[in-house]
């Protein structure tokens, strides 16, 4: 089933074979010759950690899409004014989180908004009285992207990113409304290195209720790796950096923070590198060497990107993303507080999970109560281009690092959104306080039927 907002209204598209769920073949064909993967995820690769390559033939629920969510397990949509028809760029869901009430909160971003923030009842159907209709749209006309999403202990919803080529923060009321007393009318634009990129990717709330932006800017060496904390009214803090801001000399960027307990902050990104800071924004010379660490995944040691990370109550941090070279996988490792490899997780503190034998990348993380870390993001067929036939996978482990075998087909799930479908890529997860896993991304479906070329964001939920 899918829904779409147009203007006032939601027009629901549900046939079989067009834009509804289509059957797929024994040969992973969707029916007149569209290309596709068996959703039932029965093409796997070998097991990383050792044991049986081939997957149980025993269908187990754990890891099934379920049905109770929005008829199949799945919803996609478009924004007002972008999406629908494909364009470019095509609206993306990049956060996802599961409020007090059971609402799923979704932040995306397209061709017309920077910052769309939608919410679905527990059901899967879109509740229009949030924010206009089901939308709360800040920074309107301003361009950007909205990157990252938290809420509150107060249920109040604060959205990260960069907008007006600034970084960017929004906070809203729990009812899609803009939070008066935040910023300027509930948004904050900071323009932290004038007339240079700045790009916000990862966000995290501090257990004082302070916000960390991370991302990239010109610190007035070149692009390096930058944090902005904030206040809870929205200000830059001034005790961290200089006047709220880190330009930490590290080249590169951010794409995800994480906060442990003792205040310091750690982020990740591009080639697996973590970086730690100290409470005030100061390196932690402690960690890893002279604060930063490199975990060496891909053919020559550093091909690679980390796009999620976590922090475990053991004070251990565990970072995914992507392997690159002739090798596209998931990549997981698992770093002890001082910034070693934990060799008791995986082999020598890293895992790699193929799903199809072609390309695979994590975007998401989350960490279950029980320890159990699910990984999100995309699997693609070997005999597919780098543009075609990715599904939302998600992949399930120990806390030793090892395939959760309970769960989808030996610890991996793959489902594709709608049939015949071009591209679906999960890239934010949430876990429900049941258990269950909501997986956000987007989608791109290309029919045979004239003109049948759709894309907008995406929804997944599955069971525990």
């Amino acid at each position: 089933m899918s829904a779409y907002l147009l203007g006032n209204r939601i027009l629901i598209l549900g046939f079989v074979g067009v834009l509804g769920i289509a059957a797929v073949g024994a040969q992973g064909y969707a029916p007149g010759g569209a290309p596709g993967i068996d959703p039932d995820g029965s093409r796997v690769g070998p097991d990383p950690i050792g044991g049986s390559g081939a997957p149980s033939m025993a269908r187990k629920s754990s890891g099934e899409l379920d049905t109770s969510f929005a008829g199949d397990g799945t919803t996609w949509s478009y924004l007002p004014g972008g999406g629908g028809p494909a364009v470019d760029p095509q609206d993306l869901a990049e956060a996802v989180a599961v409020d007090a009430g059971g609402g799923i909160i979704v932040a995306a971003h397209g061709a017309i908004h920077a910052f769309a923030i939608v919410r679905y009842t527990a059901d899967g159907t879109l509740d229009t009285t949030f924010g206009s209709n089901g939308l709360a749209t800040p920074f309107a006309g301003m361009g950007g992207q909205a990157r990252a999403m938290a809420i509150q202990p107060d249920g109040r919803i604060v959205v990260g990113g960069f907008a007006a080529g600034s970084f960017a923060l929004a906070r809203l009321m729990a009812d899609g409304s803009l939070d008066a007393s935040f910023g300027s009318g509930g948004q904050v634009l900071s323009d932290i290195s004038p007339g240079a990129s700045e790009l916000a990717h990862g966000m995290a709330l501090q257990a004082d209720g302070r916000i960390v932006l991370a991302g990239q800017a010109d610190g007035g060496s070149g692009v390096v790796v930058t944090l902005a904390r904030y206040n809870t009214d929205g200000s830059l803090d001034a005790t961290f950096g200089a006047g709220g801001l880190v330009f930490s000399g590290f080249p590169g960027g951010a794409n995800a923070v994480a906060v442990q307990p003792d205040g310091r902050i750690v982020v990740a990104g591009f080639s697996f590198q973590l970086t730690r800071f100290n409470a005030d924004g100061t390196i932690d010379t402690g960690f890893g060497s002279g604060g930063r660490v490199a975990v060496p995944f891909g053919d020559t040691g550093w091909e690679s990107e980390a796009f999620a990370i976590l922090v475990q109550p053991d004070g251990g941090v565990v970072v995914a993303g992507g392997t690159y070279g002739s090798q596209y996988e998931f990549a997981v490792a698992r770093l002890g507080p001082a910034g070693s490899l934990d060799r008791g997780f995986g082999h020598d503190g890293m895992v790699t999970t193929d799903f199809y034998g072609g390309r695979d990348s994590a975007r998401a993380l989350v960490l279950q109560p029980d320890g159990r870390l699910v990984a999100a993001g995309f699997g693609r067929a070997s005999n597919q281009s780098d543009i075609n036939n990715s599904h939302f996978a998600l992949a399930r482990y120990e806390s030793n690092g090892a395939l959760d075998r309970s769960f989808g087909k030996s610890g991996r799930a793959t489902d594709a959104i709608d049939n015949p479908v071009f591209n679906d890529f999960a890239r934010a997860l949430a876990a429900q306080p049941d258990g269950r896993l909501v997986a956000a991304g987007n989608i791109h479906i290309v029919c045979e039927v004239a003109g049948c070329d759709f894309s907008g964001y995406a929804l997944a939920r599955f069971l525990p």
